[in-house]
Order: structure tokens, then sequence, then C-alpha cells
């Protein structure tokens, strides 16, 4: 059952930081006018700190961990980036999805990756 109440609240965490991020996205592409991979790349540096502090305390509600674990939350984010963009970049430029519908599909992607790695390795009792 810990594992039901942790997906429950990854994917209520997740929801409302990939929300946020996501209207950071559009507002950068829309608005200012940010190539889609570079808008994406900077919604992903912002998000990263913000889901590590997040996820920690309340997904998985561990008091600390230790560097090595930090690390392997980033190397783990710089494996999901990669890959998001090259999912995005699929999409929209490949197959000629919207940019928006694209980067949507991308997060549900990288955020299923970033749980079982999260929860496996990351944050393990």
């Amino acid at each position: 059952m810990r594992t039901v109440g942790q997906i429950g609240r990854f994917g209520i965490v997740g929801l409302a930081l990939n929300a946020a991020l996501y209207l950071f996205y559009l507002a950068l592409t829309e608005m200012a006018g940010m190539a889609p991979v570079a808008a994406s790349s900077l919604a992903f540096v912002v998000g990263v700190p913000l889901s590590l502090s997040l996820h920690r305390r309340i997904t998985f509600r561990v008091p600390e961990i230790s560097n090595a674990r930090k690390a392997g939350f980033v190397g783990a984010y710089v494996f999901a980036y990669f890959a998001q963009i090259g999912t995005l970049a699929g999409l929209h430029y490949g197959l000629g999805l919207p940019h928006p519908v694209a980067q949507a599909a991308a997060i549900v992607m990288a955020a299923a990756f970033l749980f079982v790695v999260q929860k496996l390795a990351i944050f393990r009792a």
C-alpha cells in the first residue's frame, strides 16, 4: 500500500509542478517567441531542483538524502531530459504534431521513467 500512496502523491506533485512548468513553457514559446527545444530546456533546468525538493518531502517523505543519491537524481533527470527533447523534436519536427501536444506527450513519458527511478534508486528506504 505504501507504493500506491507514493504513486498518488507523485501524480499530484507531478501534475502540479508539470502544469506550472508547462505554462512556463507555453509562455516562453507563445509570448516570448522562444524555440520549443530551448523553452523545454529552460523549463527542465528550473524544474529539477523543485522536483527534488517536492518529491523528497511530499511524495517519498524522506527527511534528507545523500549527495550520491542527489547526483543520481540529477543523472536520472539528465537522461529524462534527452529522452524528452528527443520525443519533442521527433513528434514536432519529425511528425509535424503541434509542439504543445508533443511536449505534453514527452512530459508523460519522462514522468513514468522518473517515478520508477526515484522509487527504486533515489528515495528507497
